[in-house]
């Protein structure tokens, strides 16, 4: 696998993130362990992505306005755009999705286990009809932990949320 620089490497309540940009937008939104350093923004579309990140942290009916620069196949970045239109707080089933996409929930799954900017293009939205599912190719305790954490700052402002 490729080494990828970052731009940016925040602190955030799910962890550190990095961010990679281009000069079209957003590459990458990777979950990093612990260990890596903190890195200042080094150009004006890494402080933005910093500053709106935060801002979903804090608010997780923000909404994202980051060029993007996602690298995919058409099935892939169709998936990946559709995950905006899945309402905060109201997740989705793999298979619901399918259905809604004319596709497989496995490729769903596929689909968003690629997605390179997570958050942003909220693949955490979607989940298992018996429970939360994977997250980025994890079915562990790592990055599931994350898409619980994620899912639980969306339902914080709808009552009864699932």
């Amino acid at each position: 696998m490729k080494k990828i620089e970052f731009n940016a490497v925040i602190t955030s309540p799910i962890g550190k993130l990095g961010i990679t940009t281009s000069s079209r937008g957003v590459r990458f939104i990777q979950y990093l362990p612990e260990a890596i350093k903190l890195k200042k923004p080094n150009n004006d579309l890494a402080v933005k992505v910093c500053k709106q990140l935060k801002a979903y942290f804090k608010n997780p009916l923000f909404e994202f306005d980051i060029p993007c620069d996602m690298t995919g196949t058409d099935y892939q970045k169709r998936i990946w755009t559709s995950l905006k239109t899945i309402p905060v707080g109201h997740p989705m089933t793999y298979s619901d999705m399918a259905q809604k996409q004319n596709s497989g929930a496995r490729a769903i799954g596929g689909a968003c286990r690629k997605n390179p900017i997570p958050i942003i293009f909220p693949c955490h939205r979607v989940i298992a009809k018996s429970g939360i599912g994977g997250y980025d190719g994890d079915w562990g305790k790592g990055k599931v932990n994350i898409k619980q954490w994620l899912l639980k700052h969306e339902c914080a402002i709808r009552p009864k949320c699932n």
